[in-house]
């Protein structure tokens, strides 16, 4: 299965998740404005996800994040998935960028019950970012990573669903899934396909030509989408200038043909020779 999370509806997200024919695909859009009838869309009211305790995906005793609601999507796709069985979901935020449908096919052959971005361990015990409430939520070690693009098992998220109703509360996703995880010694993977989806980056057509098998976050520009793969497969190289290496570097990392947030990495965690190393669609 594959759902693609977002506030607002776009046509070209639409267009894009008809296109996959290889499993089951919805967009749950957050509000609750009205939609064409579709079996694809998925909307929940903040109530009745508030109810049943999918809330604070997103939240923290410190800090404000830039969505200033709860419940959000995020809390909404889990308790979605809560009320049904399948055995494998890709979820991504609707600024994930995928160059190609197959990437997602190949994705969920994998054996996984956690397949991120990465997979690192909370060292310490600062109280910056999100960590005190995290900290308030679930006893270490604690795990985190960026998730606009995550797979998970049936597994993992019914250990997720325990967690919810005994303490009625998600907490941010970012350490939700990782360490849930790997506390009850599931399956994590970090593929190289994931590399790419960090916080903060500009990925341009160079960049994302060089390395097409992998999925990029953000590329806000979501009616461009299918441009961009258009251009990206195909056999004219003529579209734009020579690359630069420094254009090879997320902003504002450009000082160096690895960005800094793959560089500095756990050595276990991406490689980099994963992030230069070129895979082909199978």
């Amino acid at each position: 299965m594959v759902i693609f999370i977002c506030h607002e509806l776009k046509p070209s997200l639409v267009e894009f998740a008809k296109s996959i024919d290889f499993c089951e695909v919805h967009i749950l859009v957050d509000n609750l404005n009205t939609l064409p009838p579709d079996p694809m869309f998925i909307q929940i009211p903040d109530e009745l996800c508030s109810s049943h305790g999918y809330i604070n995906s997103n939240t923290s005793d410190q800090t404000k994040t830039h969505i200033n609601k709860n419940p959000i999507a995020w809390d909404k796709v889990l308790y979605w998935l809560s009320l049904r069985s399948f055995d494998k979901c890709f979820i991504l935020e609707h600024d994930v960028f995928v160059p190609d449908k197959r990437i997602l096919q190949n994705l969920l052959k994998l054996d996984f019950d956690l397949c991120v971005r990465s997979n690192n361990k909370r060292i310490g015990q600062h109280q910056d970012w999100h960590w005190s409430s995290i900290d308030k939520a679930i006893k270490p070690p604690h795990y985190y990573s960026m998730v606009s693009a995550v797979g998970i098992s049936e597994l993992l998220l019914n250990k997720i669903t325990n967690h919810v109703q005994i303490n009625k509360s998600l907490f941010h996703i970012e350490a939700l899934f990782n360490t849930i995880a790997t506390q009850n010694k599931l399956k994590v993977i970090t593929p190289k396909v994931l590399s790419p989806v960090v916080a903060m980056g500009s990925w341009d057509l160079p960049v994302m030509k060089l390395y097409p098998v992998r999925l990029y976050h953000p590329v806000k520009q979501i009616h461009r989408h299918q441009y961009y793969r258009e251009v990206i497969h195909s056999q004219i190289n003529d579209y734009c200038i020579p690359v630069e290496i420094h254009n090879l570097s997320p902003q504002p990392y450009t000082s160096c043909l690895i960005p800094k947030f793959i560089k500095n990495l756990p050595k276990n965690s991406i490689n980099e020779n994963d992030f230069l190393g070129r895979q082909k669609l199978e």
